[in-house]
């Protein structure tokens, strides 16, 4: 007969039991954590080059741009007012942006864009010199001083011969080269950067001189380019997630439901000594409970170390970094676990009110 043992004295006499359930557990978490590590590295890169952040708008010039530049500058809901054309590069599953800008306009607008210098220098003005995103040339397998270009690569926007000179740091995956070489001013744009908190005064008056003047367009960069992928992927994502969570909460509660039956003798004799319905479920849910957090330690630390091991080792170096921790992770990891207490709870509850005390002793002795 089961003796009415400790939960840890039980889990040391029962490990192969406890061990089983313990590996379905963190194997679901292992596989759920990683699902989310690779959903939130991709949207977040993806993210980077199709969205341009919410304060930042571009005033496509289509009339006089130096009077125009003047007449923005002047409002006092905007901050900057670049002149600006752009090209495009190539990556695996994107275009990110190279803007051009004037050789005086260089510094001040990485700084509008929250972009950093972190090695080499700025594109010199004449040139075909080109500063990219460092997660962009390691993508390319670039590195300061390496040339790039349509005649060095097949796959390549770039219609020319390239070099790339510095590397940028920041959210937005994107390069930048010099306007004066060989961008004529009808080719050009104005980049309008509102001023902190002035976001929708400058959004206004934007508007407005589109009216005043129909050949001027505006356009809000504050969405993704290809909406569709990104809700076509989350929705794949997420079944694999639910079939993953349901997998587990299923295989995990049979498993807790023969690891229960066994001990109905013993709950029985602890009812037998005195110990209430309420206290006996309490026992069961602490047990419960352990073992559940064991394996949800157990899978999130696996998940992390080897997330980590291969960022240093491979990612990093590719220019993909796995985003190994976002503030949704928690929720979402621990929706499984609680299902899973929830029920495996309820399957106590239920034994212990079917069971009849003096037949489930005499046919366990």
């Amino acid at each position: 007969m089961t003796k009415p043992l400790s939960a840890w004295k039980y889990y040391h006499n029962h490990q192969q039991k406890v061990a089983l359930i313990l590996t379905i557990i963190s194997l679901s978490i292992f596989l759920q954590y990683t699902l989310l590590i690779y959903t939130t590295t991709m949207q977040k890169f993806k993210q980077a080059f199709t969205y341009y952040k919410s304060n930042i708008y571009v005033y496509t010039r289509k009339s006089k741009q130096a009077q125009l530049q003047q007449l923005l500058s002047t409002n006092p809901a905007i901050s900057k007012v670049f002149p600006f054309s752009i090209k495009l590069t190539s990556i695996f599953n994107g275009k990110p942006i190279i803007f051009l800008f004037h050789s005086k306009d260089m510094n001040p607008a990485l700084n509008s864009l929250r972009l950093t210098l972190i090695k080499g220098r700025l594109p010199a003005p004449g040139t075909g010199e080109i500063a990219l995103h460092w997660k962009i040339a390691a993508l390319k397998g670039l590195k300061v001083g390496d040339h790039f270009g349509y005649p060095h690569f097949e796959d390549e926007y770039l219609m020319g011969d390239y070099q790339l000179v510095g590397l940028l740091d920041g959210e937005l995956l994107m390069g930048l080269s010099g306007l004066d070489a060989d961008n004529p001013k009808d080719n050009q744009s104005l980049l309008v950067i509102p001023r902190k908190g002035q976001l929708a005064k400058a959004i206004r008056y934007l508007h407005q001189r589109v009216r005043y003047d129909p050949r001027l367009v505006v356009v809000q960069r504050n969405a993704p380019v290809n909406v569709e992928n990104f809700y076509l992927d989350a929705i794949y994502l997420d079944a694999i997630y639910l079939v993953i969570a349901c997998i587990a909460t299923i295989c995990t509660s049979c498993l807790f439901y023969i690891y229960f039956y066994g001990r109905r003798a013993e709950y029985c004799l602890l009812e037998a000594m005195g110990y209430t319905r309420s206290t006996i479920i309490c026992k069961a849910f602490l047990e419960i409970t352990g073992i559940v957090l064991a394996g949800i330690i157990l899978g999130g630390v696996v998940c992390f170390v080897s997330g980590y091991a291969l960022n240093n080792l491979v990612f990093v170096k590719w220019g993909l970094p796995l985003e190994l921790w976002d503030i949704c992770y928690p929720g979402k990891l621990l929706a499984t676990p609680l299902v899973i207490i929830g029920c495996s709870s309820l399957i106590v509850r239920h034994l212990l009110r079917k069971a009849d005390l003096i037949p489930t002793i005499e046919g366990e002795v």
